[in-house]
């Protein structure tokens, strides 16, 4: 099976979901799109028997995921929407039932909500050139979804 969106690349082979972040001119930013996408992806490995395992990846190699995008959050803001993701999109596999190992195959920039997204995983493997980061404590804003996954 495969799913294909302008932010999200889902294909099945030999029993392993692959699910590209698919924004590399954004640094794979989470948008709405992206975070809907996203858990369209996880549904499927999760309610697909011959799926046994996923991985995440990052499209372009320039990052796995820079966390949320910053540009449609000011768009929203300007709109007065509020401006946070779906909540049951890149907020929480647990809470959507997803107990297949999860992979997060991390290639340069892994930060803010992107991080939260790999500590959700499972097992991370990075390349040396990857970078971890979490921002947010630095302008007093709380860690969004996924932090309380991280390990000491």
């Amino acid at each position: 099976m495969t799913i294909s969106t302008d932010t999200i690349l889902y294909e099945k082979r030999e029993g392993i979901g692959y699910v590209t972040l698919n924004r590399p001119d954004s640094m794979n930013a989470l948008n709405r799109e992206l975070s809907a996408g996203l858990r369209e992806a996880l549904a499927e490995i999760r309610d697909d028997p011959e799926v046994v395992l996923g991985i995440i990846i990052g499209a372009g190699g320039r990052a796995f995921s820079a966390g949320m995008d910053l540009k449609e959050r000011a768009s929203l803001d300007s709109k007065g929407e509020r401006p946070s993701l779906d909540p049951r999109g890149a907020g929480s596999f647990v809470d959507m039932g997803v107990y297949k190992p999860l992979i997060a195959a991390i290639d340069g920039f892994c930060v803010a909500g992107g991080l939260e997204v790999s500590l959700q995983c499972d097992i991370r493997i990075a390349t040396k050139k990857s970078e971890f980061g979490l921002p947010e404590p630095r302008w007093s804003i709380l860690a969004g979804y996924g932090l309380h996954n991280l390990n000491r």
